[in-house]
């Protein structure tokens, strides 16, 4: 068959029916490897149905040779939505012809490429490959795709990671020293220089490695300072400021103060204000970013100040940086800023209940916790605080850092004995606490409870979500629900008492019944309506006649109940 015929059988790939391509692969198929060439040729010009079959018949042919043209394919049609099923299909191929005697140097580079596609296919299919090979470079980088969102890639990893573990075991050792590293590092691309940057961050000496990249300037310089942004170790701070004082590259600078920022905690040195200080006003927006946050880590009271301004700025990234700087940076000796840091918060709430974004969220709670590091328990502001943090919980359940946030704010600021009934908050605020009380986490819960029985108003809706929490039982029933429904002291509350006082835990029973037993005694007169005569020692029995019985008012000792 010749190239012409090839092609025409290619063109009649295009159809519908899926039958008839059947038949039109068997045929090429019949031809073997003669027409390989001819199908590669058709390959990136068939219509996507007749590529698909075209792709297939490749794999089905198992022809080692198809192998590169199979590569290049899925490669160079990265991105293409039309050729979407026939990468996934290509990497099918190559699954099926590639076998352990091909050499894994011929297909390694290629896999680093592709193994982080977006297509769950290719992925999946470049971890199988991985897999297969035996290289041991690729086993972090399979291990990081077990959490992979798609099931498909998942389970491939898993597979993936133990065949790679049986090999590793019994292989060769394929350790690089120092300097080899460190080499590729700054001369290899894509995936294969992610492996060797993953080989990095395994080391005991990767602090003194990524400082040398830093040091030595070149290719390896972003790559030693991304380490020291992800590092725990203060020494990169030192590094960071050395290294920004005398760059001129624009990314590396930004790099440099997120590193500062990392550690900055209002200590900033003379160098690195000075740094923060001319980064406020770089061309680039990242840079400015990172030193606005800079400028609310700092301590300076200065730049402090800036930083308070820009959180009530129209530039929401602006906004999000000075919040984020502040709420690490602030301390009590800048109470100053407090009637402004107020005026913030309106702003963000106001924004964040008007359109909810992951943004909106994270700014208002950054604020109240840069609000939290300002009040100090027991001190000036502590009455605006609470509001400030009963405030934040308004349609905020299902926002994780504001509920945080604004709880760890009304604990520090509300007495641990708690108010008395004329010093409690506002019922309306309140409201947004009791909400959290249908709040799925139990630790969440539990301290909404501990709050309302320090601060809050009773109210029927308190009721509501207490009945809730009495199902669950992972609650503190005994030492916290039972509290409150006995200062709430309604006929409902009473109800769900006595209900209590029914439960199989000791504990909780004997609770609800004591505090019963406080409610009906607190009852100074209670109006009782019964016969004379019945109390009467040695009397009747019962009054027999149809004059009136007699009401009184009779007081009982706690004795008596």
């Amino acid at each position: 068959m010749d190239r012409q015929e090839v092609a025409q059988l290619v063109d009649a790939l295009d159809h519908p029916d899926s039958g008839f391509q059947r038949d039109i692969m068997d045929q090429l198929l019949a031809e073997g490897s003669s027409i390989l060439d001819a199908l590669v040729a058709n390959l990136h010009t068939a219509p996507p149905r007749a590529r698909n079959c075209v792709v297939r018949v490749l794999g089905e042919l198992g022809d080692p040779d198809a192998i590169l043209p199979l590569m290049r394919f899925v490669f160079d049609r990265k991105g293409s939505i039309a050729d979407g099923d026939a990468r996934g299909l290509a990497m099918k191929a190559l699954v099926d012809i590639a076998d352990e005697t091909l050499p894994a140097t011929k297909m390694f580079q290629f896999l680093l490429d592709v193994y982080q596609d977006d297509d769950p296919f290719v992925r999946g299919y470049a971890l199988a490959l991985l897999g297969r090979f035996g290289d041991r470079r690729a086993l972090p980088l399979v291990q990081e795709a077990l959490v992979d969102e798609a099931d498909f890639v998942a389970e491939r990893a898993r597979d993936a990671v133990k065949s790679l573990e049986q090999k590793i075991a019994v292989g060769p050792e394929a350790d690089v020293d120092d300097e080899e590293l460190l080499r590729s590092i700054r001369g290899k691309q894509g995936g294969e220089r992610k492996y060797y940057l993953n080989e990095l961050r395994s080391r005991d000496n990767a602090f003194e490695l990524s400082e040398r990249l830093v040091a030595e300037g070149g290719r390896g310089v972003i790559a030693g300072l991304e380490f020291m942004l992800e590092c725990e170790d203060s020494r990169a701070r030192g590094v960071a400021r050395r290294h920004a004082m005398s760059t001129d590259k624009v990314d590396e600078l930004a790099i440099c103060l997120r590193i500062l920022n990392q550690f900055m905690h209002a200590d900033a040195s003379n160098d690195e204000l000075a740094i923060i200080r001319g980064a406020l006003y770089h061309a680039d927006s990242f840079v400015r970013l990172a030193a606005l946050e800079g400028a609310g880590r700092s301590g300076d009271a200065t730049l402090i100040e800036r930083a308070v301004d820009a959180t009530r700025d129209a530039d929401m990234d602006r906004r999000h940086a000075a919040a984020r700087g502040l709420s690490y940076g602030l301390s009590p000796a800048y109470r100053k800023v407090l009637p402004d840091l107020m005026q913030a918060f309106e702003l963000a709430n106001a924004r964040r209940l008007a359109v909810v974004t992951d943004d909106t969220v994270r700014i208002e709670a950054f604020i109240v916790r840069a609000i939290r590091r300002i009040v100090e328990e027991g001190g000036f502001g502590t009455t605006q605080a609470q509001e400030v943090a009963l405030s934040a919980l308004e349609g905020a359940i299902a926002h994780m850092p504001l509920v945080v946030t604004a709880l760890e704010l009304l604990d520090l600021t509300t007495p641990a004995e708690g108010y008395p009934a004329d010093r409690r908050w506002d019922e309306e605020l309140s409201r947004n606490l009791v909400e959290l009380l249908h709040h799925h986490d139990d630790e969440i819960r539990d301290r909404v409870l501990s709050l309302l029985i320090r601060g809050a108003p009773t109210t029927r809706s308190m009721v509501d979500g207490l009945e809730r929490i009495m199902f669950d039982h992972g609650a503190d029933i005994a030492g916290k629900v039972v509290p409150l429904l006995e200062t709430v002291g309604d006929e409902r509350a009473k109800k769900l008492l006595t209900d209590l006082t029914d439960e199989k835990d000791d504990g909780v029973r004997l609770a609800a019944a004591a505090a019963l037993k406080r409610l009906r005694n607190s009852d100074e007169v209670i109006d009782a309506e019964f016969e004379t005569a019945q109390y009467a020692r040695g009397g009747p029995a019962m009054q027999t006649s149809d004059e009136p019985r007699e009401v009184v008012a009779a007081e009982f000792e706690d004795d008596e109940f």
